[in-house]
């Protein structure tokens, strides 16, 4: 549900806005992962002279989700929401100015200043069932502001909306003004029993892209579209808030596991080796010339502590067999304006299907995605910024039933990062989800924590958290409290790896840092999932609480909508109602 707030002196508006405490969280380095030290300040602002400044609230009945269906306990907002509450705080509000009503809600005496931060509550029988909270903004005197809000149901997810065209495998990339670019991804998924056997399925790639604003929570299709069509590609921000998109196959063919010749069960059809750059200011694609390592299918990119791009490993093409051992070890780098992409530092170990994620002050890590067979070919690896190629490192409790395929990964704190299902790969190149001992690998999760360094070691891995069921090609998301990420949809993988049949989950989990374990949602002792199953999606955190799910493979083809799920926490900028 969207909320359209006015800010004025006096002013009578639709909706509202909000305002922003400075908050940092400081964890300690070396602490448990159960009990991280933090330590919370406020900025000492002078507070501006005070002047009353009326701001009232009516109750909004437009927006993404319906107001005339549902039922209280997962209902939508129209049907649910009884009362508001309405906060704002921020610099020079000592005490956050709270307000609640049935109808319209009006705030009084709100100063003017900088990082002002909104939230607004839906009530049901006195608990918030709902939240909108605004980005920072600056009131001024005698000055009218439009501030838009979303509302989202609170531990679940609001109702699917459009996504202006189907995608999955597709990649979404935070912008520097808090907008989401969706790129790409397969636009259509069909039948293709005739080219392989009874369960294939044809993916082909899309050249459309979209923006997602969490000021409103719509979608809006980009009218510059893509040179190629693409799916399994990369895409990574620079630091002047550019996008490279690099590679990806404009045809894939997801078929059941052969273990002869198909041991992985998705093979590209079309691999791609050429490179994109979106550009925010004019809202347009321009290719780029072509990757000098080629095509690259199943590989990593991620921003590197110098504003670069790095693309990482990949395959060229499907292999014969298709067991990804034809994975590269090398590595691409892109930086400047115009655009110059050149060959980076190779990794240690060819990977494909991996994770790589940076982490400052070290730099860029590796996880999972090795066919080397050797003894340490499962470790972890390491790139320091200018170094000439990355190395192996030490990690405690890495083992190899860690080296992941296919996983949700997502760094939930400076220095960790959450590794949830994905496949096993066996030293004969086949791929399982079960270990020697029957245990369901791509129901397990983990976690990566920095809390020890020196020449030999980088940390350590948790021990095995189990997740409902066996999941590959899922989506995760840090949340904004530093303590825990959700984790949502993908295919479901059965014990025995060949009997995948393309069926996506609608599973919604929780990761508690406090725990060590990944908990399943329920609110009213109701279980809560994605409204639609889905794999191949994306999970965004956006910041001020919420998570867009956009896209993935859902049972008749690809998904056209997103929906967005709002933690239970209120997030630190939010104060006045906990």
């Amino acid at each position: 549900m969207d909320v359209n707030p006015v800010v004025g002196p006096g002013g009578i508006c639709d909706y509202i806005a909000m305002v922003s405490n400075a908050w940092s969280l400081k964890a300690r380095r070396g602490a448990g992962l159960a009990a991280c030290a933090a330590a919370l300040s406020f900025s000492a602002c002078s507070a501006p002279p005070p002047q009353v400044v009326t701001h009232t609230l009516h109750r909004p009945l437009t927006g993404p989700c319906p107001t005339d269906d549902g039922v209280l306990g997962r209902g939508e907002f129209g049907a649910e929401v009884q009362e508001f509450a309405a906060t704002v705080a921020g610099p020079g509000i000592t005490e956050p100015l709270t307000a609640t009503a049935s109808g319209a809600v009006t705030l009084e005496e709100v100063p003017p200043g900088e990082d002002r931060v909104f939230a607004l509550f839906g009530l049901a029988s006195g608990q918030a069932r709902w939240r909108g909270i605004s980005t920072p903004f600056t009131v001024a005197a005698g000055e009218e502001l439009a501030i838009d809000v979303v509302m989202a149901a609170v531990a679940d997810v609001t109702c699917a909306r459009s996504i202006g065209g189907p995608r999955a495998f597709h990649t979404a990339t935070t912008l520097d003004d808090g907008t989401v670019l969706v790129v790409g991804g397969a636009g259509a998924m069909a039948d293709a029993s005739g080219v392989c056997n009874a369960a294939c399925l044809r993916a082909t790639g899309t050249d459309t892209a979209a923006i997602y604003d969490p000021k409103t929570g719509l979608l809006t299709p980009l009218s510059s579209r893509l040179n190629s069509g693409r799916l399994f590609h990369t895409a990574a921000k620079l630091s002047d808030g550019r996008v490279v998109i690099a590679g990806g196959t404009a045809e894939a063919l997801f078929r059941t596991i052969d273990g002869a010749l198909f041991p992985f069960p998705v093979q590209p059809t079309q691999p791609l080796a050429t490179i994109e750059i979106y550009d925010p200011a004019t809202g347009t694609f321009q290719q780029n010339g072509a990757d000098p390592g080629g095509p690259r299918v199943f590989a990593a990119a991620v921003t590197t502590l110098t504003g670069q791009v790095l693309i990482t490993g990949g395959i060229p093409a499907a292999g014969n067999p298709h067991d990804l051992g034809n994975a590269l070890s090398t590595t691409t780098l892109c930086s400047g304006d115009p655009l110059q992409c050149v060959l980076g530092p190779p990794m240690a170990r060819p990977r494909a299907g991996h994770m790589a994620f940076t982490i400052a002050p070290e730099g860029t890590f590796f996880w999972g995605g090795s066919v080397d067979l050797s003894d340490d070919g499962h470790r972890m690896e390491f790139l320091a910024e200018g170094a000439s190629t990355s190395r192996l490192v030490e990690v405690a409790g890495m083992q190899v039933t860690r080296n992941l395929f296919f996983a949700a990964g997502t760094r939930y704190l400076d220095f960790r990062f959450l590794a949830a299902g994905g496949m096993y790969r066996l030293n004969n190149g086949t791929f399982s989800t079960s270990d020697e001992n029957g245990n369901n690998l791509s129901a397990r999760a983990f976690v990566y924590d920095i809390s020890a360094q020196d020449s030999a070691e980088f940390g350590g891995i948790t021990r095995p958290m189990n997740m409902q069921s066996g999941r590959i090609m899922a989506s995760a998301a840090g949340l904004p409290d530093g303590a825990s990420a959700i984790v949502a949809g993908g295919f479901q993988v059965p014990t025995n790896a060949a009997s995948i049949n393309w069926t996506p989950s609608s599973d919604l989990e929780l990761f508690d840092e406090a725990t060590l374990q990944m908990l399943a949602i329920s609110v009213n002792n109701e279980p809560r999932t994605l409204r639609e199953p889905r794999a191949g999606l994306t999970a965004t955190a956006i910041g001020d609480g919420t998570v867009v799910f956009i896209g993935g493979y859902v049972a008749n083809g690809t998904a056209a909508t997103a929906e967005v799920f709002a933690d239970i926490k209120t997030p630190p900028q939010a104060a006045g109602l906990q």
